[in-house]
């Protein structure tokens, strides 16, 4: 089931990166969210047949949230909804990360792990300092700590499926970094072209830890 999903959606991020270059908005937006429905759809469908496990909910809740912040980023010039869309992946990374706690987590790797992210987090927040100002000051360390949650936990997870967990988390967070760049730094249709396909090349791979899932 996964291999029609993920090549749905890899068809529509092209054609969204394609309206995106042609500058059609409606058509990107169209596409965009179709692209995201990919990986919303059958986590739900999962959800739906195995009996609503934590694991699945909490996963479920993320990709929702997800797909929320998609359809809200779409007027990428509109600050209210950029800082909906904020809100909505925040709350996506922390959903993520309490999914990835629930399966369990390694302890004796936590100073270690957490030392990394922290200071790779402080690292983008000094990166981007100098271009924040008003709320944008309080909501972009707010959301840089709400991916540092996620990554310290799919660093640590005792999930089975722990690599593509880890592997899913730092193509979502390496994504944020061109959204970032984007909208605060250098804007420019490369950010686009990379971190588009990092994002939902993220959110498949974390799909398909669900659908690996039993619900552990």
């Amino acid at each position: 089931m996964i291999y029609f999903w993920a090549t749905l959606c890899a068809l529509a991020c092209g054609l969204t990166l394609w309206s995106q270059s042609k500058q059609r908005a409606w058509w990107a937006g169209l596409f965009k969210t179709l692209a995201s429905i990919s990986f919303f759809v059958p986590a739900c469908i999962y959800l739906i047949s195995h009996q609503q496990q934590t694991w699945s909910v909490l996963m479920v809740a993320a990709f929702g949230f997800s797909l929320l912040g998609d359809v809200l980023l779409i007027k990428t010039t509109n600050k209210r909804f950029f800082l909906l869309g904020l809100a909505a992946f925040l709350l996506a990374h922390l959903f993520y990360a309490g999914a990835f706690a629930w399966a369990g987590l390694r302890y004796p790797e936590a100073i270690t792990t957490s030392v990394v992210v922290i200071a790779a987090m402080i690292g983008c927040y000094v990166w981007l300092y100098r271009h924040l100002t008003g709320t944008m000051k309080v909501a972009v360390p707010a959301y840089l700590t709400a991916i540092g949650l996620m990554l310290i936990a799919a660093m640590l997870t005792r999930h089975h499926a722990h690599q593509l967990i880890v592997a899913g988390a730092v193509l979502f967070a390496l994504s944020d970094v061109f959204v970032a760049r984007q909208r605060f730094v250098s804007p420019g249709f490369n950010n686009r072209l990379i971190g588009l396909p990092l994002y939902y090349a993220g959110q498949l791979v974390l799909l398909a830890a669900l659908l690996s899932s039993s619900g552990t």
